[in-house]
């Protein structure tokens, strides 16, 4: 449900107000460098490397730098955020019409605005975009290691905490996975017998 309301909001964002198209590749980031908000808000233009596709974050919460990814899509958005903004004075990646660094209240306004305004029915926080993200990292078969180091974890045990899997995630695999499904005869069971010989 979540990941359908995320949808929601990114298809409905128009890429022709800057609000919107900030807020765009806002969560872009969000989901695929799975940081804290107050970490992507910090971003600075020299802290990307588009070369190799990762951002610096410096400023975390667990005191720790680290090296994150970001998908050529992201890539792009970023491109043209920073070409949108280039005659603002700003050595910041996002930034309020004014040209000064967009805050975390201001950007928990402006989400919970766009979740109204779309009629989205989750009240989505930008926390959510990073326990998504590594959640879906997981059930679509990434490493529970390599996700360690982009949550910037110190602990493994902290990031195990994603590694729990919805009642649908355990009956589809055992649907496709199981046993009995890939040994079985499906001809067999194509009519119930209501009566059988005694």
């Amino acid at each position: 449900m979540l990941e359908k309301d995320i949808k929601t909001l990114l298809n409905s964002l128009d890429k022709e107000y800057y609000t919107d198209f900030r807020m765009l590749v806002a969560i872009h980031v969000l989901l695929d460098t799975m940081g804290r908000i107050e970490e992507v808000l910090n971003i600075k233009r020299n802290d990307i490397d588009f070369d190799a596709c990762t951002i610096y974050f410096g400023q975390t919460k667990t005191n720790e730098y680290r090296f994150v990814p970001f998908s050529k899509i992201t890539k792009k958005l970023l491109i043209e955020l920073l070409e949108e903004n280039k005659f603002f004075e700003s050595e910041y990646v996002f930034l309020t019409q004014y040209g000064t660094q967009l805050t975390t209240n201001s950007f928990r306004a402006c989400l919970k605005r766009y979740v109204k305004t779309f009629n989205i029915k989750t009240n989505i926080t930008p926390h959510m975009f990073r326990h998504t993200a590594a959640t879906m990292f997981l059930q679509n078969g990434g490493n529970v290691h390599i996700l360690q180091k982009i949550l910037g974890h110190k602990k493994i045990t902290t990031t195990e905490i994603y590694t729990h899997l919805t009642t649908d995630d355990i009956t589809n695999q055992s649907e496709k996975y199981g046993a009995v499904v890939n040994m079985s005869n499906k001809r067999q069971y194509n009519k119930i017998r209501n009566k059988r010989r005694r």
